[in-house]
């Protein structure tokens, strides 16, 4: 499973090109990780996680990446603002040790901050508190295959040559969306929803041949989210970096519904160990309830899952257990009140019984392992 953060980075990592329609095909191999631990309220290098750096150091040297990811987390001991500032500092320790100390230039780094809303341990032991206090480092080489149709530039009619743009608009970007069907390679009709504040939001219905077109007023580089709703289809999110008057052509493949289908709802996120959603997660869930609304006949059940790795299910804490259940009840009452009927609903927990990765090592593969998943069980 892609972890959409670093999906996201190749997106930032990558300028895109205005001249012709451009196809990116993008991927990433894992080379390296390793996991630097802190004392408790710290973010200074221990002595003890120096050779670790100093190991990793000399890998970049001798096989320098395209970039490399750090993630700062805390266990759950203090308030989330302060956790998420020292996760920061964390991460932010661990880049200056490798240029200051280590002399690593030349090599991308791209921090993000966690806090401590993705354990990879419990927190009611210090061990597991330990375990958590962490910066997580990836480094990655790129795949990139770019594949570029070079279209001639009209000469403008002298009638209808374009007038400047004011300048506080700066120059227009475009965006090129083809949707498909994942399973068949069809193109479908539907719908892109951009949300570019919480007062305005843009809908571009596709044409037959499945394509949206967005140009659009852009005065600097910035990242959009965009949504992608079709008729018997699972929606998707995108994010992509758009550049000042450049193009790019985005093709979109959507998962089916049918019976037996089951997705993992991205963007949901949890307070650590609670069945509590964060604020941030409120945007997937009213996508979610706009796309059961769409598709009116669909029944679903909501499952929670939760990260354990290497233990028996019969080993796991009844907690746990109920968490799996509680977090799978949060999505399944958000549903009720947002007008999806109880008889298209269900929930359940499954603990730590259908793992994505039962033996998780990595970051990527315990997030991938803690999630609630929408199957489809039937339809009306």
């Amino acid at each position: 499973m892609k972890n959409p953060f670093v999906i996201l980075c190749l997106s930032l990592l990558f300028p895109l090109i205005s001249q012709g329609q451009v196809k990116v095909q993008l991927d990433t191999t894992l080379e390296y990780q390793a996991q630097i631990y802190f004392d408790f309220g710290k973010d200074e290098i221990r002595n003890s996680e120096r050779q670790k750096l100093q190991d990793l150091a000399n890998h970049l040297k001798a096989m320098p990446a395209d970039f490399v990811l750090l993630s700062g987390h805390t266990d759950s001991i203090g308030t989330d603002n302060n956790n998420l500032g020292l996760s920061e500092r964390r991460a932010m320790s661990v880049i200056n040790f490798l240029i200051e100390k280590e002399k690593v230039n030349g090599t991308k780094y791209i921090s993000r901050f966690d806090g401590e809303f993705i354990p990879i341990a419990e927190n009611d032991s210090e061990d597991g508190r330990q375990l958590n206090r962490r910066v997580e480092v990836s480094v990655y080489k790129i795949n990139r295959t770019e594949i570029v149709e070079a279209r001639p530039e009209k000469k403008p009619e002298p009638k209808e040559e374009p007038k400047e743009e004011p300048q506080d608009l700066g120059q227009k970007s475009k965006v090129v969306f083809i949707i498909k069907d994942r399973e068949t390679n069809e193109p479908i009709q539907g719908k892109v929803v951009f949300n570019a504040n919480k007062e305005s939001k843009k809908e571009v219905l596709s044409n037959e041949q499945g394509i949206s077109e967005w140009v659009f007023a852009n005065d600097k580089d910035q990242t959009y989210s965009y949504t992608i709703f079709a008729e018997g289809y699972f929606h998707e999110s995108i994010s992509l970096l758009v550049e000042t008057g450049h193009s790019v052509e985005v093709e979109v493949l959507m998962n089916p519904i049918k019976v037996g289908n089951k997705i993992a709802l991205r963007n949901l996120y949890f307070y650590g160990n609670q069945a509590k959603l964060l604020p941030k997660s409120i945007p997937e869930l009213k996508k979610l309830a706009e796309n059961l609304a769409l598709n009116p006949d669909v029944i679903v059940e909501i499952g929670g899952h939760i990260n354990k790795p290497n233990t028996k299910p019969q080993h796991v804490a009844e907690w746990e257990r109920e968490l799996s259940w509680n977090r799978a009840k949060v999505v399944y009452e958000y549903l009720l009140r947002n007008g999806i009927k109880k008889e298209r609903l269900a929930y359940k927990g499954y603990s730590n019984t259908q793992m994505v990765y039962p033996k998780a090592v990595s970051q990527e593969h315990q997030a991938a392992n803690r999630r609630v998943e929408l199957k489809v069980t039937g339809k009306l």
